[in-house]
């Protein structure tokens, strides 16, 4: 009983830590679709292409 009783002190120990994971996961996410985790990418697509390594190449 009282190994039950420390596994779930444990598991309600790890709950805030599982919370934020998730909590900093999709605001990572929303960043990057946004186009504000890579500076200077001033849309989503731009913002892909310089993640994917892509450059944009412009007519003179």
């Amino acid at each position: 009983m009282l190994n039950h009783q420390q596994s779930v002190v444990y598991g309600l120990s790890l709950f805030p830590w599982l919370v934020s994971f998730v909590f900093l996961g999709k605001l990572a996410q929303w960043a990057l679709f946004s186009g504000q985790l890579f500076f200077g990418a001033g849309n989503s697509e731009n913002c892909l292409n310089q993640f994917l390594g892509k450059r944009e190449v412009r007519a003179v």
